[in-house]
């Protein structure tokens, strides 16, 4: 169902598109604890060499593939199971095509609190 119809059968709905982000040398350290600086950029250097990277117009570089059609694992060389899930997830929210993410919440909670205010 989308917004439009939710809105028409009177429900509170918002649609939120979620944006590709960019990657840096320090992206998945930002993201994941247990991923220090130094691993992060080996991973960043892994995308940007394998051509996995893009750079938009000065906006720093994305991907320009879905990360669930290449061998990322191969490219990491990780060997830790809970890194390789936590790596997979912000991946897949780089790319824009995660289900759920906390990248907006505070988008959510705002228009939740102004919902709940009415």
């Amino acid at each position: 169902m989308n917004t439009q119809s939710l809105q028409a059968a009177g429900i509170a709905s918002k649609t939120i598109e979620i944006k590709s982000l960019p990657i840096s040398s320090t992206f998945f350290s930002d993201k994941i604890s247990s991923v220090n600086p130094t691993t992060s950029e080996k991973f960043y250097l892994a995308l940007l060499e394998n051509k996995k990277l893009e750079k938009l117009e000065g906006n720093g570089y994305y991907l320009n593939s879905d990360p669930r059609t290449f061998d990322w694992k191969s490219l990491f060389k990780i060997g830790d199971n809970l890194i390789e899930q936590s790596v997979n997830e912000v991946l897949n929210v780089a790319w824009a095509s995660h289900e759920f993410t906390s990248e907006y919440c505070d988008i959510w909670l705002d228009e939740m609190e102004r919902f709940c205010n009415k």
